[in-house]
């Protein structure tokens, strides 16, 4: 949790598919401390649990987090890449058990279809997630390219995860042993796979508990999504008002200081419409 003290009504974040609480740090601190925020690690991605198997069962357990620490609600709940399903999810759940869900943000989450799981399964993509958990692992932050795919030239795949692990300990920050960030990356590794396969398996039901607020990437779309609309099936699952905001970055700086300067402004004012202040309590979401 940040903003401890905060006494404006908190907002509940759910990270990208390896499940690092830590890409919310800068949204938490640009809203300031008055304004609570929790987000959720995922379970497993330290390689000592066991990851959860479908989608559903995340958004299940979350959503009983949410109720746990604001039991009345109206919620405001938002997701990154991967986490938008499942805030997505959480929010059709706590609708469904009458509860108010005040609004839905969304940071160029990508939908469930068929384009965006070909992308996800490529050989490409889950070298990437590789190097970014072990950029992240460094302590130098997850997009710092401390260590680089040239690194990797001319290691056997299946031998990746341990000359990643030598490579974090030798230049990254960590006091970790090389066995705990072995542990790290094939957890994370492992959560984001299973992630992966949600986009195949997971098929939400029209959503209109609330309005939807998505923020989309701008740079870098083409070469990443190979110029994929995936906005457009978000038109088919959103029945409610669904806001679409341009953010000229990168998918993976949107929650970076260029993007905030844009969310933050739609975001402040969903949470001001639910002023309702409250208490917030210590917790720790996992």
């Amino acid at each position: 949790m940040f903003n401890a003290k905060g006494t404006r009504p908190p907002s509940f974040w759910v990270p990208g598919s390896y499940g690092f609480v830590e890409s919310f740090i800068s949204l938490a601190s640009a809203l300031g401390p008055d304004y609570p925020v929790y987000s959720f690690r995922a379970r497993g991605n330290d390689g000592k649990r066991m990851p959860f198997a479908r989608l559903e069962e995340m958004a299940a357990y979350y959503a009983d987090q949410v109720k746990a620490i604001h039991p009345r609600g109206p919620y405001v709940l938002g997701g990154y890449s991967y986490g938008g399903l499942v805030a997505l999810e959480m929010a059709q759940i706590l609708a469904r058990r009458g509860l108010r869900v005040g609004k839905l943000v969304l940071l160029d989450a990508y939908p469930p279809t068929e384009p965006i799981y070909r992308i996800m399964r490529d050989p490409k993509h889950n070298f990437e997630i590789k190097l970014v958990l072990a950029n992240y692992l460094t302590g130098h932050g997850e997009w710092s390219q401390v260590i680089q795919r040239e690194d990797l030239d001319g290691v056997p795949p299946r031998l990746h995860l341990a000359h990643l692990a030598s490579l974090v300990a030798e230049r990254g920050r960590t006091r970790m042993s090389r066995d705990d960030i072995f542990a790290y990356l094939q957890g994370a590794t492992e959560v984001s796979e299973y992630a992966a396969e949600s986009y195949a398996t997971y098929r939400p039901s029209p959503y209109d508990a609330s309005d939807v607020l998505y923020f989309r990437s701008q740079e870098g779309a083409d070469d990443y999504i190979g110029g994929y609309d995936y906005v457009r099936p978000w038109e088919d699952i959103v029945r409610s008002r669904l806001r679409v905001i341009a953010c000229p970055v990168k998918h993976a700086d949107m929650t970076g200081e260029r993007a905030l300067e844009i969310i933050l402004g739609p975001l402040k004012a969903a949470l001001s419409e639910h002023e309702v202040r409250v208490a917030a309590p210590a917790a720790e979401l996992s």
